[in-house]
């Protein structure tokens, strides 16, 4: 029996907490011998405890003293004590998702966005990224990436890189019932015929075209109805910027009965938001691989996406494309919605990504 673990850092965005989430249920639903712990900070939300060894570490939170001290270590050795004390007393064979240089471990890069659209990164964080990147992809005994477009674009970039690399396209699901009633805050909408938009307002995410297709559709009296949630926060800038140009462009266009943002909302919310929602849009330039596009095929809900490589190899090419800038051909999306394909299945594909990320995970150790 070997044990693996998975060290989960702290998520700032709910995507990545349901990505840990399904990622932890795939891989206990396999029969092995082998050991799942997964390490966590003591804050980290949403984690859902299921049948593996669950450890905190105070070191993984942002700010504590000991997240100080092993970060002092790391820039001057090269290495984690903490994480080399918890390899040996929990007898760890192979770490995953390891942002730590030492040990056998798998280092997971989820894009090659700050190669391929360096303009959405402040240059202070751009440069900072990509010597972390280089240091992981130095010491890693294997990289794992999303998808094969991001492996086609990292061997554009890395083309001396040797190491072994999977593919690991992740599946996030959606459950179709909710334990709970939805909320005031979303419960009149669920009556709209809406297209529903669960991204971050990050700058690539692309919303623009969105707003342009709905101000044209406005002229035939033929405006959608688009639900919004997310946070307002960009990551990489840590201000709202971007959200407010959206929103103030809404108002600008006279949108604001049908353009809503909700904010970020439950888990059981946003359950109720995708299972009455009409179609899913994302109009993103770039994806590594789309945590909401997974949870729409998890429910079979219909999508009309930006016609991008990652995209098109999530839905397998049955699903609704349009040019990342085209709001015209957005637009007659919106003016014909009862004529788009709405009738992709995709629980076949969905069997083989779940048995992929089990293969890939429990066979390295």
């Amino acid at each position: 029996m070997s044990n693996f673990a998975i060290i989960i850092p702290d998520v700032p965005y709910d995507g990545g907490t349901r990505y840990f989430n399904n990622l932890i249920k795939i891989l206990q639903e396999k029969d092995t011998h082998n050991k799942l712990i997964v390490i966590t900070s003591p804050v980290h939300m949403g984690l859902e405890n299921r049948n593996f060894k669950h450890v905190t570490a105070s070191f993984l939170k942002r700010g504590h003293f000991n997240w100080f001290i092993d970060k002092l270590f790391t820039r001057l050795t090269g290495w984690s004590p903490f994480l080399y004390l918890f390899c040996w007393f929990y007898e760890i064979n192979w770490v995953s998702h390891s942002p730590f240089p030492q040990g056998k471990h798998s280092f997971w890069l989820p894009d090659l966005q700050y190669k391929l659209l360096p303009e959405v990164w402040p240059k202070d964080t751009l440069r900072k990224y990509e010597k972390y990147v280089n240091q992981r992809l130095k010491y890693c005994d294997e990289l794992i990436l999303s998808s094969e477009s991001t492996k086609t674009d990292f061997k554009k970039y890395y083309p001396n890189f040797k190491k072994r690399i999977k593919v690991l396209k992740f599946h996030n699901s959606i459950s179709k019932v909710s334990k709970k009633s939805p909320s005031s805050k979303i419960a009149r909408f669920l009556r709209e015929k809406y297209i529903f938009i669960p991204n971050q307002f990050w700058s690539h995410k692309n919303y623009e075209v969105v707003i342009e297709a709905m101000r044209l559709t406005t002229y035939n009296d033929q405006c959608p109805i688009i639900l919004c949630t997310g946070s307002p926060m960009d990551l990489k800038s840590h201000d709202t910027a971007y959200h407010d140009k959206i929103m103030q462009l809404v108002k600008d266009y006279d949108l604001v009965n049908n353009f809503i943002y909700l904010g970020r909302v439950s888990d059981d919310d946003m359950i109720h938001l995708y299972n009455n929602a009409k179609y899913l849009l994302n109009p993103s330039r770039f994806e590594g691989w789309n945590s909401s596009v997974e949870e729409a095929k998890s429910i079979n809900l219909p999508c009309i996406l930006s016609d991008i490589a990652v995209h098109r190899e999530q839905t397998h090419n049955m699903s609704n494309y349009f040019s990342v800038d085209d709001d015209e051909e957005l637009a007659e999306y919106f003016l014909n919605l009862e004529d788009l394909n709405q009738f992709s299945r995709y629980d076949d594909i969905i069997i083989e990504q779940k048995k992929n990320i089990s293969d890939t995970f429990w066979n390295k150790v």
